[in-house]
């Protein structure tokens, strides 16, 4: 893939990124503030589909498995941070799994063409499990 396509999914991911550091830094450390941050993610990709449909063609090519990653990275640290504040015994690990958890969410409704409610739940609930 051609380096202005990776220039485009990083700046298209920049923007979901800013999006969600707006949104969340009116709001309080904790749970609720990450799961508002995951919705958001996955609202604004659902409404960029270059984002979801440049990200789900990167990762089944092995070139760009950790640009991916790099990309990736932010949003599990953010994750890890809110975990962190919950006192979490594994917030990096935890956070790893909610990260991909997240992403598959993101990538089903790509491919869907749509919200996927009863995956966004079983998401947000695996979340509050693994916060605890």
């Amino acid at each position: 893939m051609p380096d202005f396509l990776c220039a485009a999914l990083a700046q298209l991911s920049d923007r979901v990124r800013d999006k969600v550091a707006r949104i969340m830094t009116n709001m309080s450390p904790g749970l609720p503030r990450l799961q508002v941050a995951v919705e958001t993610y996955l609202e604004a990709s659902r409404h960029t589909p270059l984002l979801r449909s440049l990200s789900l063609h990167l990762r089944s090519d092995p070139h760009y498995v950790e640009f991916l990653r790099s990309r990736v990275a932010g949003f599990s640290l953010m994750m890890e941070l809110e975990l962190r504040t919950l006192k979490h015994p594994f917030p990096a690990e935890t956070a790893r799994l909610l990260t991909a958890a997240a992403m598959e969410v993101g990538a089903t409704e790509t491919l869907a063409g749509k919200r996927q409610p009863a995956l966004r739940e079983a998401w947000l609930r695996f979340c509050e499990t693994a916060a605890q």
